[in-house]
């Protein structure tokens, strides 16, 4: 696929989730996201990760490329203070009703979304950064439309203006996008590529098993066999894909 099919697909995914937002309340589907859908696509995150994202981050590079990995795991511990969770599909009382909170949720989001897109650019001009990304694409898709979802109901929630919410929505939905693009008009080299994506994987794998490993209100980690479930699917069908 092109990094245009690329993008009109992240672009897509963000819309869809926020519409389902703007129909289904959170107070009647948070259940079936929690306990489905949402470790569904932290557990298939985390497949491509490890079975894709990995293996190609140390094909060149000795484990000096570590480092950046553990990097990006860091960055996003930093970027969830800004969002508060929200890219874990969390919203609790009290997200966000506020303009600065709004800010901080939409600017840690966002630039999540930013990292998360850069992988995606080809560059056929470089030998061996045209390989394709399908698999990891589908997986940012089903981890970026609960994450629409969970932004979009906070943002009907919070703000009165309808159209404000969904300026914000589309501002979150263009920064994948906009990372397609800026990385590949730039042509980045194979050891900036490989870089970013150790980056990537460490921001993602923070994400990922968070998503996984969440917990409730008091303490206790949430492993009903409904989860359990959705969790093995989803790293059945990353295994599969990759």
């Amino acid at each position: 696929m092109s990094d245009v099919v690329y993008c009109l697909i992240l672009l897509a995914t963000v819309i869809i989730g926020a519409l389902l937002a703007r129909f289904i309340p959170w107070d009647k589907s948070a259940s079936v996201w929690r306990k489905l859908i949402i470790p569904f696509s932290g557990a298939f995150l985390l497949g491509i990760v490890v079975l894709h994202l990995l293996p190609e981050v140390f094909h060149q590079r000795g484990k000096d490329i570590a480092i950046f990995i553990l990097a990006g795991f860091v960055i996003q511990l930093v970027l969830d203070i800004l969002s508060q969770g929200i890219e874990h599909g969390h919203l609790h009382a009290g997200h966000g009703h506020d303009s600065p909170r709004i800010w901080s949720i939409l600017i840690g989001l966002s630039v999540h979304s930013f990292l998360e897109g850069l992988p995606l650019a080809h560059d056929h001009s470089i030998p061996g950064h045209d390989h394709d990304h399908g698999s990891y694409l589908w997986a940012i898709v089903a981890h970026k439309l609960p994450a629409a979802f969970t932004l979009a109901s906070l943002l009907f929630m919070s703000l009165k203006s309808k159209l404000k919410s969904w300026i914000y929505i589309i501002v979150f939905g263009l920064m994948s996008p906009l990372a397609i693009l800026l990385a590949g008009a730039l042509h980045i080299t194979m050891a900036q590529h490989e870089i970013i994506l150790a980056l990537v994987s460490g921001s993602l794998l923070h994400v990922s098993t968070t998503i996984i490993f969440e917990v409730d209100s008091k303490g206790a980690h949430q492993l009903s066999l409904d989860r359990i479930l959705a969790i093995s699917l989803g790293l059945v069908i990353a295994y599969f894909i990759s």
